[in-house]
């Protein structure tokens, strides 16, 4: 196979090697700058240095040699990137502002983190390590990512840094960026169970003119669809701390499931209880049935007569690398899989099945020679028209896919330009070491201006493409009102590669359903559903070949997507293994990667209804 021929063309990727968490984003003399996590000796997580890159407009990018290198045994992990306007490190020359990079020491023998700082001169080309580093040092393991901004009504530097076994942040204030003292304390909050990491924290103005402040915390683990991803929390900074508003702290409320399962152990508490490999679980008795050839586990079938199917679920293992997903089969096809599952917590599933009432149901998991390195725990099998649900669904998230993660904004953008913008790695803890990509391995997202407004439920963000991707695109179709049987005669006409941008909008107006399906017309790569009944998204990569290097590959989830006036506003990008869809003009976004098992890529629109009316379509080619 061309191992090149899912290089993206207008997302950033590394020449060659590894790489994850962009770092140290700043604007400086009309150069954006990227840097990232960078193994300069392979294409899997080591050695962690810092690449770089710049840009003039956020698309296109020039490749440097490697900013920060691994040193004596100590790891660049991820960090942030400042213009010293003031030279108040005094480390600039000739009456020049110096750029200072503060990021994290990792020792990895001694199990010990750092933040240090390192200085350049000329640009950003070349970099020097503060001789007096580290410039903050708790003696902690997990102590790191530093973000750094200028907060002018105090006239001090401000760190958020994340503690993140402990789901907490700190904030420390500097007046040379080398002496830091402890201001506060925020956390736990919301999103708690996976690890914190690559904290952001930055002033907006939202629509109604108040000013106010974005908190984001990246999870390492266990975001909405899966592995990592980000939340963030909308309050007020005072110099000294940070407070969530109200409406941005997510009350946790305990599902109670009903007194009656159609399938439990005689452990019905369990999902309040711990959990060891002793636990039991419904895979071990007769709700479930081992195949003749000792390859799969059926369970006993069932007919779907609610709305969800609600079960208690975990996964006891030290690596997810051989756990197999929990499947929801009907009629021969699979239909949901629990592969945004998490490791060694219970939790609550719901899985929406209101399209399948009547028909009948199983569950399978396939065996493994791997089965005695982890158990899976199912329990409290139930029907319901109620969703059980978990702090995950109430989380105010960045992004709904399963690849937008450690996403972290730019400093120093000039005022006049008026925009936040940020990047994010697009890639997934679960499976980012064996993504099929070759030589290089890895990609960042579109680069997004985000903009805050004020709704019923409190402050929330959208994220836009930047303006600058309009300059690499060409129009290939237009018009301004068509019907979708219409529009997929002309569809199969074009000549549309796997790098295109897509803007439209969907009349739903006596519309149930409406679908695309993106890569094989057979065995598309992703299908993307949206349900006009339940305001529900669904996006699944479908079990079809494409997830063969990793179980978790292979995903499904579900998110909410208000539509206006029976309106639902889609703007998607495909580049080759990517798909990000922004609805709703970037109310919800949902990035992931994918990996066509077919050269012949197609787009497809389906309804059940043909007469369905698509208002001001354009496509465009992307070179």
């Amino acid at each position: 196979m061309n191992q090149e021929k899912y290089r993206p063309n207008y997302h950033f990727t590394p020449e060659k090697n590894w790489m994850n968490d962009p770092n140290g984003v700043v604007y400086y003399e009309g150069e954006y700058h990227l840097f990232y996590q960078f193994n300069p000796f392979g294409n899997i997580w080591g050695h962690m240095s810092w690449g770089h890159a710049v840009s003039k407009d956020l698309v296109k990018w020039e490749h440097l040699p490697l900013a920060l290198a691994e040193e004596n045994d100590v790891m660049i992990f991820s960090g942030s990137t400042v213009v010293d306007w003031n030279n108040s490190s005094g480390l600039g020359i000739d009456n020049k502002p110096p750029l200072i990079a503060i990021y994290t020491g990792h020792e990895e023998e001694n199990k010990k983190q750092y933040q240090s700082i390192a200085y350049s001169n000329d640009k950003g080309r070349t970099w020097t390590k503060y001789d007096q580093n580290p410039v903050l040092d708790v003696d902690m393991k997990d102590f790191r990512d530093p973000k750094v901004f200028w907060y002018a009504p105090e006239e001090k530097w401000v760190m958020v840094v994340a503690l993140s076994l402990e789901r907490k942040l700190h904030l420390y204030s500097s007046k040379n960026l080398k002496e830091w003292s402890f201001m506060s304390e925020f956390g736990p909050q919301n999103a708690v169970y996976g690890i914190w990491e690559c904290p952001d924290l930055f002033e907006m103005k939202a629509n109604d003119g108040k000013n106010k402040w974005f908190l984001g915390i990246n999870l390492g683990r266990h975001s909405v669809a899966g592995g990592s991803g980000g939340q963030y929390m909308i309050g007020e900074f005072d110099g000294t701390k940070f407070v969530a508003d109200e409406r941005s702290v997510v009350k946790e409320e305990k599902y109670i499931p009903p007194t009656i399962f159609f399938a439990a152990t005689n452990r019905p508490d369990k999902v309040s209880q711990g959990i060891t490999k002793n636990t039991t679980s419904l895979l071990n008795e007769d709700f479930f049935i081992l195949s003749k050839n000792k390859k799969t586990q059926t369970s006993k079938p069932f007919t779907l007569t609610s709305n969800y199917v609600n079960f208690s679920m975990a996964t006891v293992a030290n690596s997810e690398e051989h756990v197999p997903n929990l499947e929801l089969w009907i009629d021969n096809q699979l239909i949901r899989n629990s592969a945004n599952n998490e490791l060694n917590i219970v939790e609550w599933k719901a899985w929406n099945v209101e399209d399948y009432i009547g028909k009948i149901a199983e569950f399978k998991i396939d065996k493994t020679e791997k089965d005695d390195q982890f158990e899976v725990i199912i329990d409290q099998l139930h029907l319901s028209d109620k969703a059980a649900h978990s702090v995950a669904e109430t989380t105010q998230w960045m992004d709904y896919g399963t690849d937008f993660y450690a996403a972290v904004s730019w400093n120093d953008v000039p005022k006049e330009d008026g925009r936040r913008l940020w990047i994010g790695w697009m890639n997934n803890w679960h499976y980012a070491n064996q993504i099929p990509s070759g030589k290089w391995r890895s990609s960042m997202s579109i680069s997004r201006s985000i903009e805050l407004v004020k709704s019923d439920n409190g402050y929330q963000i959208l994220q836009h493409p930047v303006e600058e991707i309009k300059k690499y695109r060409t129009p290939v179709f237009e018009s301004k009102q068509t019907t979708l049987k219409k529009f997929n005669t002309e569809l199969d006409k074009l000549d549309l590669t796997d790098q295109f941008e897509a803007v439209f909008e969907i009349d739903l107006k006596n519309v149930e359903h409406i679908k695309m399906l993106f890569g094989d017309p057979e065995f598309p790569a992703i299908r993307w559903e949206y349900d006009t009944k339940t305001q529900l998204v669904s996006t699944e990569r479908l079990a079809n070949g494409n997830e063969c290097f990793h179980p978790k590959f292979s995903n499904y989830q579900q998110f909410k997507v208000e539509a206006e006036s029976e309106t639902l506003k889609i703007r998607l990008f495909v580049d080759r293994n990517s798909l990000e869809i922004f609805h709703q003009n970037g109310r919800e976004v949902s990035t992931q990667l994918m990996y066509p098992i077919s050269d012949d890529f197609k787009w497809s629109i389906r309804s059940d209804k043909q007469q369905i009316t698509l208002n001001y379509l354009t496509i465009f080619s992307l070179k």
